[in-house]
């Protein structure tokens, strides 16, 4: 059941188990999400997180929020691992599993996916291509593609 995060119509402890794919990072009140998540999870219940991630590193925990903004204005942000950690753990939750990765993604494709207006196009493409080198190296940026940081969190109730 796809349902909005902050107010999901389910009854307490009603669920086996919830999952958030690629979505955590627009939720403009992420604690409040992962609270309900709590709320209608079952005791032992499952709870996982799938979503990207921003680095420990300050300007590239920046540079990654500020170019993703510019692309999509829905965008709130991508915390750290700690931070998705942190997050379901003050709800209540204990992590049992966690898994890291990257995806390649395609500039124009990326862009075109969510309507980008040419101007913020322009300067998403601008930052892309004028990345300092560590951030270069960091998000494996090139001519026409860069990568995306995953986390894969596993939780239990």
């Amino acid at each position: 059941v796809l349902t909005h995060a902050a107010a999901p119509p389910f009854f307490a402890a009603a669920l086996a188990a919830v999952a958030g794919r690629v979505a955590a990072h627009h939720c403009r009140d992420a604690e409040c999400a992962v609270r309900e998540v709590h709320r209608v999870l079952r005791p032992g219940g499952r709870f996982v997180l799938s979503d990207n991630y921003a680095p420990d590193d300050e300007p590239l925990d920046r540079f990654i929020n500020t170019l993703e903004t510019v692309r999509d204005p829905t965008h709130v942000r991508e915390h750290t691992v700690q931070g998705w950690r942190d997050l379901i753990e003050s709800a209540g939750m204990s992590i049992t599993d966690e898994t890291r990765g990257t995806v390649r993604i395609d500039v124009e494709p990326w862009l075109a996916r969510s309507r980008t207006p040419e101007a913020e196009a322009r300067r998403a493409r601008a930052m892309l291509r004028d990345a300092p080198p560590p951030t270069r190296e960091a998000f494996a940026i090139d001519e026409n593609a860069f990568q995306l940081l995953k986390v894969v969190l596993r939780a239990v109730r």
